[in-house]
């Protein structure tokens, strides 16, 4: 990241706002992030690139097998099975030319989702590929539904340890609260290595990884039908919204209510006591399921 940081004043995304404002910035924060937990060194250029995209995009320098420059200006994008014309901008294509030599017969749509710049992730709303296949809402609510759903409230009423914590998710504005944009956002880790989710306490924000992860033990042979794709890339788009649903699950019944827990009550409720209280109800929930 050593280029990127010599030039990052450069970066008007990330200097765009003074000291005294009290606005969160979500480029800086995800800087800080990948930084601190999710960086991952062997995609180190690929980190780079994303983050001097919008000013020193050296994407465009680099030659690609899978992606040419058409007379449009504009770029094609090939796998095994599609093809597509994107816009450069939008697409870290070293990470996308690194995606299809390793999952050439992979659905394209989510080689693309997986390698947006952060540009493309701000114009389309701020919530990745989830919000671009228009079903934030309804994944929000699904998980307000589950966390009050009879099996929560089961688990957790088998143990006196779960007692604020049942308090905490049985409140309906406390549960309006904690999934609202303020509280519970989505970033793109991108570069990162099994990087799901990540909770900071301080702050009182959940972040779950708006990457899509790749299905790494599906087998997809040259000989799959070209008109099946989109079926496969459902299939692939289901599982990735499951993972960021247990994500989500986890981050919030553990980590989001641990911060708010110590806050609320002074600091008498810690970390030591709900994580206690967390592995118990894993287990108890394993157990009946």
């Amino acid at each position: 990241m050593s280029k990127y940081l010599k030039i990052m004043e450069q970066d008007k995304e990330l200097f765009k706002t003074s000291l005294n404002d009290y606005n969160f910035n979500t480029k800086m924060y995800l800087l800080i992030l990948i930084l601190t937990k999710t960086f991952n060194a062997n995609n180190s250029s690929l980190i780079c690139n994303f983050f001097t995209k919008n000013f020193n995009d050296n994407d465009k320098n680099e030659k690609y097998k899978h992606i040419k420059i058409t007379k449009t200006g504009k770029y094609k994008v090939k796998t095994e099975f599609e093809e597509k014309i994107i816009d450069e901008k939008d697409y870290i294509l070293k990470g996308l030319e690194k995606d299809i030599d390793n999952y050439p017969f992979y659905p394209l749509e989510i080689l693309l989702y997986r390698n947006e710049s952060y540009q493309k992730y701000e114009k389309d709303g701020g919530k990745g590929f989830i919000n671009q296949l228009k079903i934030y809402d309804s994944f929000i609510s699904y998980i307000k539904f589950f966390i009050q759903s009879n099996i929560m409230k089961q688990v957790l009423k088998n143990n006196s340890s779960y007692e604020y914590i049942e308090i905490l998710l049985r409140n309906e504005k406390h549960l309006d609260e904690i999934l609202d944009e303020t509280h519970f956002k989505f970033l793109p880790f991108y570069g990162s290595k099994n990087k799901f989710g990540h909770t900071n306490n301080d702050l009182l924000i959940s972040f779950i990884n708006s990457i899509p992860e790749l299905v790494e033990n599906a087998i997809i042979e040259d000989d799959y039908k070209k008109n099946d794709i989109n079926n496969l890339t459902n299939i692939c788009l289901l599982l990735s919204i499951g993972e960021k649903f247990i994500t989500s699950i986890h981050e919030i019944t553990n980590h989001l209510l641990n911060g708010y827990l110590y806050y609320l009550s002074n600091k008498k409720i810690n970390y030591k006591f709900l994580q206690k209280a967390m592995i118990a109800m894993v287990n108890l929930f394993l157990k009946r399921y």
